[in-house]
């Protein structure tokens, strides 16, 4: 009688699995974490000792494009990318929203790989950005914005008096497919392969923002990378900042107004409803960010917008 297999290495010796852990591109850290869990505890022992893991966990999610959020970057050395792996695929690995899930990270990895020098693929995250990207042109292949930034979505009003609302919880995913937002099941913190994915690539150390209601370009900064999450805190912070009549008439001009205001609707209502970059994106959305230009080591980027819904100019509310 032949002998009954009853441990998975009669299927599958040893030097088998580490070939196909070997055969997996290291950014796919979705397929890493399913083969890791697979066969325990034969799988998590392809990935060596703990400070042999950490090193890999973190060129993978490198590779994968995800970054350190704000709390992060002070000590990077205690942050823990297994862990983070681990959650970005348990929570968000498939996520089937346009922007997150495995669409985002096979995008994500893609950029990685084709955006930048290969001889900065397998390197450790510190010396990453010591040299990229102050010359951008010298090690990459041209400049992508992160498609994420163009469905970031805010509430369209500030928190009451007698209302507590974290700033965390104020951005959320815009979806495309539903004709009505439902912000509280949409917030961008729920979906961290969303907020912890590089804003441009190559990544870059700051980042300029344009084309917003305010005169000033909105200033980004992340040591080891702007993230989609960097993104949304530093316009947040502008959200309820006054924009005088002169800047928010020329965003106006510049964006096809009478689409969202139409004829009918009184001026001066119009310009009361419009004192914020909150109010404009009441009425408008960040459809997309474009590249600009390079200027040293900080890259610059502009918003363009798209109509979400139309004032009614039979409003008695004297604001629209």
């Amino acid at each position: 009688m032949a002998k009954r297999r009853t441990s998975i290495l009669d299927l599958f010796p040893v030097e088998l699995l580490a070939m196909i852990k070997e055969a997996i591109p290291q950014g796919d850290i979705r397929t890493h974490v399913h083969f890791y869990m697979s066969f325990p505890p034969i799988t998590p022992s392809l990935y060596g000792d703990e400070e042999e893991e950490e090193k890999f966990w973190d060129t993978a999610c490198m590779q994968a494009g995800l970054g350190l959020l704000p709390g992060e970057t002070l000590h990077p050395e205690n942050v823990r990318w297994k862990k983070i792996a681990f959650d970005c695929i348990q929570y968000d690995g498939f996520c089937d929203h346009v922007e997150c899930g495995r669409d985002l990270l096979d995008d994500n990895a893609d950029y990685m790989n084709t955006q930048i020098d290969d001889n900065l693929r397998d390197i450790s995250r510190a010396l990453f950005f010591s040299l990229i990207p102050d010359e951008p042109d010298v090690h990459s292949k041209g400049t992508v914005i992160s498609s994420t930034l163009g469905y970031i979505h805010f509430h369209d009003q500030k928190p009451r008096l007698n209302e507590f609302r974290p700033p965390e919880d104020d951005a959320f995913l815009f979806d495309p497919e539903s004709s009505v937002q439902h912000p509280p099941h949409q917030l961008l913190r729920g979906h961290p392969v969303a907020f912890r994915s590089f804003a441009s690539f190559p990544p870059t150390r700051r980042m300029m923002i344009g084309g917003t209601p305010h005169k000033d370009f909105i200033e980004v900064e992340n040591v080891y990378g702007v993230t989609v999450w960097d993104v949304q805190s530093a316009i947040q912070m502008k959200l309820d900042d006054e924009v005088p009549l002169k800047q928010m008439q020329e965003i106006l001009e510049s964006n096809d107004y009478r689409a969202v205001f139409p004829p009918g609707c009184d001026f001066i209502t119009m310009m009361r409803s419009l004192t914020t970059m909150r109010h404009f994106l009441s009425f408008y959305r960040i459809k997309d960010m474009e590249f600009v230009d390079w200027v040293q080591n900080t890259l610059y980027i502009t918003c363009d917008y798209e109509p979400i819904r139309k004032a009614n100019p039979k409003s008695k509310a004297m604001i629209y």
